[in-house]
């Protein structure tokens, strides 16, 4: 989650390049450390909902520019929402949350979805 992106897609380099300074000063933990939609076939809704368990997140807030994604945060969970409907298409969907935390620092949270309309 503390890892910098190289400005490729998440499918590509994951979550980044790992810093091992800012690994260890980390003080806002996430589990799991990302939010996998899996696969989504056919004609049906592609939505999806993963709830990620915060440690230490009070004061945090998390945002994406995604037009498929909403975020929403408390204190201990971030709920990350994939909202592609029957509208996307099919290939692979992905991107990044930012977890802001004010003085704990900033945390990346890779998302991905795999839709196959055919």
């Amino acid at each position: 989650t503390t890892a910098t992106s190289q400005g490729y897609e998440v499918w590509e380099e994951g979550a980044g390049l790992v810093s091992v300074p800012a690994a260890t000063d980390a003080s806002v933990f996430f589990a799991p450390t990302n939010a996998s939609f899996g696969v989504f076939q056919g004609k049906a809704p592609a939505n999806g909902s993963v709830d990620i368990a915060v440690t230490n997140g009070a004061g945090c807030s998390a945002s994406d520019d995604s037009a498929f994604v909403s975020t929403s945060m408390s204190d201990d969970t971030l709920t990350v929402n994939f909202n592609g409907g029957r509208s996307i298409g099919t290939g692979l969907h992905n991107g990044v949350i930012t977890v802001d935390c004010d003085t704990n620092g900033t945390y990346s949270i890779t998302w991905g979805a795999v839709v196959d309309r055919k």
